[in-house]
């Protein structure tokens, strides 16, 4: 019981890592293809940073149906996404919004081949 408990952990840990990892990659790829200058970057940082903490608050507000926070948080996303808009010149929004649906295709590829595994 023991042992399965640990590794139970041990996956859930390696689950957090690569979900982290590949956050930092997608992070640096839209850096790279975007050609985001120093100062975007840092914007970018705080604009997630701040959304992660509100993400955060309302997912733990147990005041909230699931309903609500569900809807909360798609305002918080439309929120994000209007202030990372609003840091990228014409030609950085184009090409975000090409990544964006790129990432979007691949993902939903992947939960495709996932469903039928």
């Amino acid at each position: 019981m023991f042992l399965m408990l640990c590794a139970v952990i041990t996956v859930q840990a390696y689950a957090q890592v690569d979900k982290k990892a590949r956050k930092h990659e997608i992070a640096m790829q839209i850096k790279k293809e975007l050609n985001l200058s120093d100062s975007q970057v840092e914007q970018w940082k705080t604009i997630h940073k701040e959304a992660n903490e509100k993400r955060k608050t309302i997912m733990q507000n147990s005041s909230l149906s699931k309903e609500q926070k569900k809807e909360q948080l798609k305002a918080l996303h439309e929120e994000k996404q209007s202030k990372v808009m609003a840091i990228l010149n014409t030609e950085q929004q184009v090409k975000f919004k090409e990544l964006k649906e790129k990432m979007k295709e691949e993902w939903k590829e992947k939960r495709g081949k996932n469903k039928e595994d």
